[in-house]
Formats: C-alpha cells, sequence, structure tokens
C-alpha cells in the first residue's frame, strides 16, 4: 500500500468517526430537546386542572356544606357546590367532581355524583396521599381507560371524620398529550434524517482543512528534505575526498573547504528560514513593534546594497518621502527589504536597474521594489508566494534561492495587517508593492 492509499484510508477513517460523533450529538440534542418540550407541554396542559382542583379542596366552606346537607335531598346539587351563579359558570362542573368519602372508605354523595357515581364506584380511597394532586387511571362500566387528576383533604366536621376527593376528567388532555407525543417523536425523527445528511456533509467540510493542511504539511517536509539533501551531499562529498589526501595542506585544498563552507552557511539560512516559517505558522513569533523614523532607518538599510549593485554593474536608486514616524517591528521589515531588494538584484541582468521607493498614501506607508529584470508570468504571479516554489527551477538554484524569500516576506507583511502586491513593471520587470498601515498595532 503506498503513502498516499495509506492517507486516504486514514481519512476515511477519520471522516467516518465524525460522521458518528455527528449523529450521536444529534441525536442527543434532539432526545434532550424533545424531552424537555413534551415535559414542558404536559405540565402546562395540567397546570389550569390542578390549580382548580386545589382551588376546589382549599375551599373548606364549600366541603363542609356539601357534609352537612349530604342527607338533605331538597337541596340541588350545585348549590352544594357554588354560592352564586358567577362561581357556578366559571368552573366546569361535568368534568369536576367533589366525592365525600367516610373514614371507613364508603363514598357518602351518590346522589350528588348522580350517574357518574358507577364511573367512581370500583375506586378505593387512598389515604397514603393526601393534599397534593396526583393522577389516577380507572376502567369505566364499557373497560376502557378513564384517566383523572384528583386531590384529596382529610376534613373532620361535627366530630366525624371525612375524606374530601376533588377529581377531573382528563381524558381529552390525555388524548391531545399522546397526538402531541407522536408528532414530536415524528418531527424528530425526520430532522434526525436529515441531520445524517447534515453530518455527512459537515464531516466532509470539516475535514477539507485538514487535509489541505496535511497535503500542504507533507509538500513542506518534502520539499525541505530535498534541499537539504544537495548541500549535505556536497559536504559529505568533499569532506570524504579531504580523507582521501591526508597529505595535503589546507592551501591546497581551500576550495573544497571553501565550497563545504559555503553550503553549510546555505544550510543554516534554509534551517533559519525553515524554523522561522514553522514558528509563524505555530502563532509563536510575537513581533516587536517600536515607533520608527522611516527616513534613517530607510538609509540603514537601502544604502548597503548600492554597493552590491554596482560591484554586480547594476544599478540601485532610492527615492524616499516618508518622513514620519510609525510603529514596526524593525527586524522584520528590515528582513522583509532585503528579500525584496536581493530578489530585485539577482533577476536582473548586468546592466539593469533596480529602484526602491517609499511614499506615504491614503494612511499608508507604501513601498515599491522595481527592476527592469526577466518579469514574472500571471500564472506564476499565483504561486509566488507559496513555499518552495520556484519561477525557474534552474535559474534559481543556480542563485541559491530556495523558494522560502516570498513566503516569509508573505508573512512579515501579513503580521503588520498589510498587503503585498506583484505588478508587471513597463516596459519590462517586476514590482513588488507593500502597503503597510501607519496604525499598526
Amino acid at each position: 500500500m503506498t503513502s498516499q492509499d495509506s492517507h486516504k484510508k486514514m481519512t476515511r477513517m477519520q471522516q467516518n468517526k465524525m460522521i458518528i460523533m455527528n449523529i450521536l450529538a444529534f441525536a442527543i440534542v434532539f432526545v434532550l430537546l424533545g424531552s424537555i418540550i413534551f415535559q414542558m407541554i404536559k405540565v402546562t396542559s395540567y397546570r389550569w386542572v390542578d390549580e382548580e382542583s386545589m382551588r376546589i379542596a382549599e375551599d373548606t366552606r364549600m366541603i363542609q356544606n356539601e357534609i352537612i346537607h349530604l342527607n338533605d335531598s331538597s337541596t340541588d346539587a350545585s348549590e352544594h357546590w357554588f354560592d352564586n351563579e358567577e362561581d357556578y359558570h366559571r368552573n366546569p362542573p361535568m368534568q369536576t367532581q367533589l366525592i365525600i368519602w367516610s373514614n371507613d372508605g364508603k363514598i357518602l354523595n351518590k346522589e350528588s355524583l348522580g350517574m357518574r357515581y358507577y364511573d367512581f364506584a370500583s375506586m378505593r380511597l387512598n389515604k397514603k396521599i393526601l393534599n397534593r394532586v396526583y393522577s389516577r387511571v380507572m376502567l369505566d362500566l364499557s373497560g376502557n381507560k378513564m384517566f383523572f387528576r384528583t386531590i384529596t383533604r382529610k376534613m373532620t366536621v361535627n366530630g366525624h371524620v371525612y375524606y374530601a376527593q376533588v377529581i377531573t376528567n382528563v381524558n381529552q388532555i390525555q388524548v391531545t398529550i399522546k397526538q402531541f407525543k407522536k408528532m414530536l417523536f415524528i418531527c424528530m425523527l425526520v430532522f434526525w434524517i436529515v441531520s445524517l445528511l447534515l453530518s455527512v456533509f459537515l464531516a466532509k467540510w470539516s475535514m477539507k482543512p485538514i487535509i489541505r493542511s496535511w497535503e500542504k504539511q507533507q509538500k513542506f517536509v518534502e520539499n525541505a528534505s530535498h534541499e537539504l539533501r544537495t548541500p549535505l551531499a556536497i559536504i559529505q562529498a568533499k569532506l570524504e575526498h579531504l580523507f582521501t589526501k591526508p597529505q595535503h595542506t589546507i592551501i591546497q585544498e581551500s576550495e573544497n573547504i571553501a565550497i563545504s563552507l559555503n553550503e553549510v552557511r546555505r544550510l543554516n539560512q534554509l534551517t533559519s528560514d525553515l524554523l522561522l516559517l514553522a514558528r509563524s505558522d505555530g502563532n509563536v513569533i510575537t513581533l516587536k513593534k517600536e515607533p520608527t523614523e522611516l527616513d534613517t532607518y530607510l538609509e540603514k538599510v537601502v544604502m548597503p546594497f548600492e554597493e552590491v549593485a554596482e560591484m554586480n554593474d547594476k544599478t540601485l536608486t532610492y527615492h524616499n518621502t516618508a518622513e514620519q514616524s510609525i510603529l514596526i517591528d524593525q527586524q522584520r521589515i528590515h528582513q522583509l527589504l532585503v528579500i525584496l531588494i536581493d530578489n530585485a538584484l539577482k533577476y536582473t541582468e548586468e546592466g539593469g536597474a533596480v529602484e526602491v521607493d517609499s511614499y506615504i498614501h491614503n494612511r499608508q506607508w507604501v513601498i515599491e521594489v522595481k527592476d527592469n529584470g526577466i518579469g514574472i508570468s500571471d500564472k506564476n504571479k499565483k504561486r509566488l508566494f507559496e513555499r518552495f516554489y520556484r519561477v525557474d527551477e534552474a535559474r534559481t538554484r543556480e542563485k541559491g534561492g530556495y523558494g522560502l524569500g516570498l513566503s516569509i516576506a508573505k508573512w512579515i507583511v501579513d503580521s503588520h495587517n498589510g498587503n503585498i502586491q506583484v505588478l508587471d513593471n513597463e516596459p519590462k520587470g517586476t514590482i513588488f508593492k507593500v502597503s503597510l498601515p501607519l496604525s499598526s498595532k
């Protein structure tokens, strides 16, 4: 199995794990949400019934009147319940009943109950649960279940113990709750199925940056290993050659030693660049910004390159109109300018010219490094800031480049909340334009 196949297999496994985790998470959320909603609806549905039952059970005068008139057949049943017409219309006499029990568990107000007595004939007095509302289920004469909410209160009247039970039929509420429960289950099931599709989408979407990061890391490691291999091979060859000439002096082998030292310097620069990029990825580098006078700062950075350009039969001109102070990391901006100017000089032919312009525009410090060299195509501009990317592999290696400089330059600009652009210079060449905000913090 190749490395790529192994990576694909691991990616699929990780993606499947994320899908399963998302499905379980959605399921738990739906179950909890459904349970909470159902309990809230259930409690709310019974609240009015329970409050009415409590109110009737706490109406001592009414219950006492009911007990006193138990044997008074001339009194209308409604008078036992309500003192006036307003009380009668405010309560549901057809659903709520008051049952008076004797201490030995017999129903005493059969006449008041009328035909409803037969619904309660099989019911037994429960003396263990008093003064609180609870649910009861009974069977009617046809064997069908009947659901009630009830509260029982112990009372003493004329030296005799009675139990007053307020009982309310909640069949309709029970049916409504049952239908709601069914609808809630169907809705949860539908949304859970939708969550399955959403989980697959989220898993794939979440894996994309991970896959891109892994691919970038793999490519970075491969490129770094390739770049390290060449100078190490040269150093190893030169050192092995020195062992074959034990009698030679340093002067005689100075060329081989110089080549080895040059490769060591290149390795040192490469490892420093790699370490910088790795730290920048981990956000562990803290910029040390300080107020900087641009005119004196730029002169110190740019002037040494005038001699370098002259030594290579090229010209470097410098123009600065930015004469104010700006908050920057002097070391990083120095590194940025070195990368841009050094690249411009490298890719400018003998007799060519490089120009560095510095000015303030729209509350931004703008630096332009222009050359009249070979230029860069639009296709290459899109990938110019990628790590280890080279426009011309052979030419870049010849000039000692690794393809990391512009990646570092991009990071420096981004860390200063700035912008870097690659433009065409007329009639030929390239312009690197850097814009940094004056109020960068």
